[in-house]
């Protein structure tokens, strides 16, 4: 997998929800769709670069995976609005506070596997199986790499207690 290109999705991914600066509601929004948008673009290169589809894979492959990319974006919102959440009230946070973000995110984990076997099916009736297996290598890759940069600028407060 391309470092360039893997760099850029993870600052893509960084500055996304984790830098915007304090800025109005809209224009975090704003900065948040560009940034989808680059992220996005970025990622399908690296699994172009990286699959290496016939004509014939890659005609019946790309529109399942602009779905599953489609139907994957409101949970990604849910996630990166469980980690501005975090930051932003880690200092002052409540115990209902606390209780309703982790409710989230176990949420956001049950409903992504939920569908990402639904899009495994799928990617099954398209590709044979090693290439369905080295596409979500690929995924989990870029998924690894994002959450580890992410990991490493959420800061691990004192206890408030």
């Amino acid at each position: 997998m391309s470092n360039k290109i893997l760099t850029a999705v993870v600052a893509a991914a960084l500055f996304a929800g984790l830098y915007v600066p304090s800025t109005s509601a809209q224009q975090e929004r704003d900065v948040m769709e560009v940034m989808r948008s680059q992220i996005a673009t970025q990622r399908q290169a690296l699994v172009a670069e990286n699959l290496q589809l016939s004509q014939e894979e890659s005609d019946k492959f790309w529109p399942v995976y602009r779905d599953f990319q489609y139907d994957r974006a409101p949970l990604i919102d849910r996630r990166l609005s469980n980690i501005k959440s975090f930051r932003d009230n880690y200092e002052t946070m409540t115990d209902e506070q606390a209780r309703e973000i982790i409710d989230s995110v176990v949420q956001y984990e049950e409903d992504m596997l939920k569908l990402q076997k639904k899009y495994i099916r799928e990617f099954r009736k398209v590709l044979p199986e090693r290439k369905v297996m080295r596409y979500l290598q690929i995924e989990r890759k870029l998924d690894a790499v994002i959450d580890f940069d992410i990991a490493r600028v959420i800061p691990l407060p004192e206890d408030p207690a």
